[in-house]
């Protein structure tokens, strides 16, 4: 037997729930729109989540990869071991949330033993391009090498003497990778 509500009981209405609930929803909803899109990230904190892509990725050496990023796009140089290291360095950096573009100038090396200095030889030769430059004080740069990838330590006048070293030794056949760790500065 069912009793009757009493008086002063609120009454249930199916329909008052129902736009209670549509108008809480809408409310979440319409805030959730305004929202404003995220900010988007600065170059630095770009290059820095590129690097950790590149140094989790099984196959891609954060080391042999130089990552410059400008207004969102990211250069990528250096010399790889294979095509398929080249790829997969490009996806990584692709996948970075906020990078606009990926400028892939990564270079393949050639397979090893293929007419490839020694890392004493690479050192040489790179000291010696470092001396014939009328742009450097080469002796205040010192060279070092190992797995053909070329290290640069020392101090130079201006960003400009830095950025020309670390050319010239790019450009320097058999170097697959620069760590230009030279400082600017008188020493």
């Amino acid at each position: 037997m069912r009793y009757p509500a009493p008086s002063h009981a609120p009454r249930r209405c199916p329909r008052a729930a129902l736009a209670g609930v549509a108008t809480v929803a809408l409310l979440f909803v319409s805030g959730c729109a305004s929202r404003q899109p995220a900010a988007p990230r600065d170059d630095a904190t770009l290059r820095l989540e590129i690097l950790a892509r590149l140094a989790a990725s099984e196959s891609v050496s954060p080391f042999l990869v130089d990552v410059q990023v400008a207004q969102g796009t990211a250069r990528l140089t250096g010399m790889v071991d294979a095509e398929a290291t080249r790829r997969a360095a490009e996806t990584e950096a692709r996948a970075v949330p906020g990078v606009r573009g990926v400028a892939d100038e990564l270079r393949v090396a050639e397979p090893p033993g293929a007419g490839v200095p020694d890392d004493a030889s690479l050192a040489a030769t790179v000291r010696a391009k470092l001396t014939a430059s009328p742009r450097l004080e080469p002796f205040a740069i010192e060279v070092a090498s190992a797995l053909r990838v070329v290290s640069l330590t020392g101090r130079v006048t201006g960003p400009a003497e830095r950025v020309e070293a670390e050319r010239i030794t790019r450009a320097t056949a058999g170097v697959i990778g620069v760590r230009n760790l030279l400082q600017v500065g008188p020493g």
